[in-house]
């Protein structure tokens, strides 16, 4: 009777040692998986975030450029309210003359 019981308990904690290394087991796969695709998701993200980025980048340069444009346009739109400069842009782009000048072209 001794070695029965003792068989008993033998199997007995053979069977809650494997239950409890099947549960591990799952537990272990379930958390495995939850971190890889965590890890996967943080990926894409940071992915996204330096596409994000490189187009804020690319998108200030544009507007710089876009404003350096505009301070250049209004000085010039300020410069040709003046009679003297406008008369000079005329003369210098249309070859206009006023009347008794002669224009003279020369090749270049």
């Amino acid at each position: 009777m001794n070695n029965g019981y003792i068989e008993h308990v033998n199997r007995r904690r053979r069977f809650v040692r494997a239950t409890h290394i099947r549960r591990f087991k799952w537990l272990l796969a379930i958390f495995g998986t939850l971190i890889v695709l965590t890890g996967v998701q943080l990926w894409q993200t940071k992915q996204q975030l330096k596409a994000v980025n490189q187009s804020l980048v690319t998108t200030k340069v544009s507007y710089q450029q876009a404003k350096k444009e505009q301070a250049a346009l209004q000085q010039e739109t300020k410069l040709l309210k003046q009679p003297k400069y406008l008369e000079q842009v005329v003369r210098q782009k249309y070859d206009y003359a006023k009347k008794g000048e002669v224009v003279y072209r020369f090749a270049n």
